[in-house]
Formats: structure tokens, C-alpha cells, sequence
């Protein structure tokens, strides 16, 4: 759903429409639904960290880095990459451009790939786990 908004398959206007269709025990799923996520891998990890409680902010804009998918308890940046934008040789070297730059401003990072969120979401929660144990830098 969150890709369908991003991309405008699904117009916003018609998710009231596209909800009222559905039975009401579906009406909590609706806040679920985050349009500024762009891959549905970015969704399934959005909402696994949700279930631990955690805080999480979608697409933010860091200064000197620009946009990152997902930024964890305020501090920590996840990186969900699909092989679209993330597989060139030079589309590497831009992401290590990035977090590269994350440490000079005293973030942490860690990227996960398509593979590894839909083979092992449960590992990879804890990876980011044990990133939030350790601590802000």
C-alpha cells in the first residue's frame, strides 16, 4: 500500500474509498500506511522496528547527506537497499560517500539489502538491537 501511494498507483483520494470497501476489523491498518516510503522493503522494516517499540522517522533529510530511509530512535540511520539503486559500482561508492559523512556528523549507520530483510527480518531487528545496546556515538 505504502509503494502504491509513493508511486501514485493509488491516488491518496481513494484510500477513504478503498478502506470503506473493506471489513471494519481493517480500519486499524490504516495508520500502518506510510506514503513517504519508497520500496516495500522500507515498509516491512519500518514496521518490524515499530513492533519493538522503537521511534522511527521515514525519508529524513540530513544535511551534507540527503535523504535517508529510516532514522531509529532519533540517532540511528537504516539503510534498506534494493538492487535498483544500490548495485552499480558507482551507486556503492555513493552510498559510502554517505555514511561516511554520517560519522563526520556523529551518527551510526548500517544498511541492510533486499535479501537479507526478506529472508531474515528477525535478524536483522536484531542487528539494529544490538546498534541501539551500544549506544548513541
Amino acid at each position: 500500500m505504502d509503494s502504491a501511494l509513493y508511486t501514485a498507483v493509488l491516488p491518496a483520494s481513494r484510500l477513504d474509498e478503498l478502506f470503506a470497501r473493506l471489513p471494519r476489523r481493517c480500519a486499524p491498518l490504516r495508520r500502518l500506511i506510510d506514503a513517504r516510503a519508497e520500496s516495500g522493503i522500507e515498509s516491512l522494516f519500518r514496521l518490524a522496528a515499530r513492533q519493538e517499540g522503537w521511534s522511527v522517522a521515514v525519508q529524513v533529510s540530513i544535511t551534507g547527506v540527503g535523504r535517508v530511509d529510516l532514522v531509529i530512535n532519533g540517532w540511528l540511520v537504516i539503510e534498506v537497499d534494493g538492487d535498483r539503486w544500490h548495485s552499480t559500482p558507482e551507486q556503492r561508492a555513493r552510498d559510502r560517500t554517505r555514511e561516511a559523512e554520517l560519522v563526520r556528523r556523529g551518527m551510526r549507520s548500517h544498511r541492510f539489502d533486499y535479501n537479507q530483510v526478506m529472508s531474515d527480518i528477525d535478524g536483522c531487528i536484531g542487528v539494529v538491537r544490538t546498534l541501539l545496546a551500544a549506544g548513541h556515538p
